[in-house]
Formats: C-alpha cells, structure tokens, sequence
C-alpha cells in the first residue's frame, strides 16, 4: 500500500485505505480496530523496511563508503517528492509524535538513521573522505540534523521543479565539507 502523500494525513479516511488496498472498510477495522491501530501496524512495518535499507545501504561502506552515504540517503528519500508532499510528511510526524504510543516508533526511526551514518562517516573517515577533527558520531548528529532540516527548508522554501533530493544531497555535502 502506498503512502498519501498528496493528501494532508488528518484528512485520510479508512475509506480511502481501503479503497486502496481493495478492501471494504470494515476488513480493517477488523484487522486494525482504528486508524490509529492501522498507522501504528504500518510504522512497525516501515520500520522493519527501514532498518533492512539501512542495514544494506551501510553495509557496503568498508568497500565504497560514498556509495554507502548516497545509499543510505536514498533509502531515506528513494523518489523526488514535491514541497507539499514533504509538508504533508511533516503532518503526519506531528500526529506521531503528539501520540504516546506512536512517538517511541518515531523515535526509533530516528535512531536507525543516525546509526546508519554514523557507520558510514566512520568508514569515510576511515577512508579519508571527511575529516577527523570531529568523531563519526557527533557529525552523524549534524548529519542526521541536516537531512531532516533540509526536509523542512524544501516544504518551506521548495518549489515546483526543484528536487527534494538535491536539498538534501546539498545540505549534506555542505555539512560534510
């Protein structure tokens, strides 16, 4: 099932999953109970995605460790999205995060993606790629800071045309140099 992300999350209806998925409603509200039992299946679910294209993308680092950095990035951001498809991400993450039960998830999430860069700066590091005056986990912090501020400048300040991926490709690069 794909994500909305052309609609703003409040407005998402289980309807509209349904419909999507080819289900009638009531299939999950059986499955799910809610909505909200339905986000928090599928933030397990992408979490479980995440880590296994984190895993993958970091494991390459000792051999190409920039192969492994861009692989990590596209992991996180795999297609261009539009300013608004960003903002609507945005909104749907403070949903997750004004949630109790749902913020611990979006807070692995952010700890799987910070691990992952860490591994790989340490292997630039290793490598020559970046410097060594800061340690591969304080710049994964920066590093991690500069990929989701980016996210946020691009649904701000993005527009039509512009690549989600560039914001980002850029905002890292510029934190590395």
């Amino acid at each position: 099932m794909r994500i909305h992300y052309d609609t703003a999350p409040a407005r998402i209806t289980l309807a509209d999953v349904a419909r999507e998925a080819g289900v009638v409603p009531a299939t999950l509200v059986q499955r799910f109970g809610s909505k909200r039992g339905l986000l928090e299946a599928a933030l397990r679910m992408g979490l479980a995605d995440l880590r296994a294209g984190l895993d993958a993308a970091s494991g390459v680092a000792e051999d190409d460790p920039r192969a492994a950095l861009d692989g990590v990035v596209h992991v996180l951001m795999p297609v261009d999205r539009t300013p608004t498809q960003i903002a609507n991400t945005i909104a749907q993450l403070h949903l997750e995060l004004s949630d109790p039960g749902l913020r611990p998830l979006v807070v692995e999430h952010m700890v799987a993606v910070r691990e992952a860069f860490a591994v790989v700066l340490a292997a630039m590091r290793e490598a020559g790629q970046v410097s060594d005056a800061v340690g591969p986990r304080s710049l994964a912090e920066v590093v991690t800071t500069a990929w989701s501020g980016a996210l946020v400048r691009f649904a701000l300040e993005g527009e039509a045309g512009d690549s989600s991926r560039g914001w980002i490709a850029r905002a890292i690069g510029d934190v590395l140099e």
